[in-house]
């Protein structure tokens, strides 16, 4: 599997496997876990809770907003190469701090940021990107690039409601 090359040398045999193990299913337990592994609870615990320390994992509910019907879109920004480094620090900080962003990413070459957002509709999230390049004369321009469907996120395909 392609997590085991990327984590080679990185985490060791069981930690990976417990990894897969949860990114199947964030909801398996410890005992399940130990019960596949052949560990105990307690050394299974150790690891995730150690792998949970370092920030190498986090568990997190993944909301699949096309089956609520709400809009989403990726956003690529282009930031003025004279914005000060602190002008780039407060527009990264209103994004991050944004109810309807949940997903702020650097990028290399010719965009700056990835910003991903949701919304009701798309009227609304127009009239919240107007608001924020108002508020920052730093934001050279955005292309927007509104979601149809996604198909897996975050290493989980989805289930689509049609």
């Amino acid at each position: 599997m392609m997590w085991e090359k990327a984590l080679e040398g990185k985490l060791d045999d069981i930690d990976i496997r417990i990894v897969n193990m949860l990114l199947e299913d964030g909801r398996m337990s410890d005992k399940e876990m130990a019960d596949q592994l052949h560990l105990s609870k307690t050394a299974v615990r150790m690891r995730r809770m150690r792998l949970q320390r370092l920030g190498y994992i986090k568990f997190v509910g993944l909301l699949v907003l096309q089956n609520i019907e709400l809009e989403y879109a990726d956003v690529l920004v282009r930031i003025s190469a004279r914005a000060e480094e602190g002008e780039i620090q407060r527009l990264i900080e209103q994004l991050t701090s944004d109810e309807t962003i949940y997903e702020v990413t650097e990028y290399l070459g010719g965009r700056d940021l990835l910003v991903r957002m949701f919304d009701r509709n798309k009227l609304n999230m127009k009239r919240h990107l107007q608001k924020i390049m108002r508020d920052n004369s730093i934001v050279e321009s955005i292309d927007v690039l509104p979601a149809v469907r996604s198909y897996k996120a975050w290493g989980v395909k989805l289930n689509h409601s049609e």
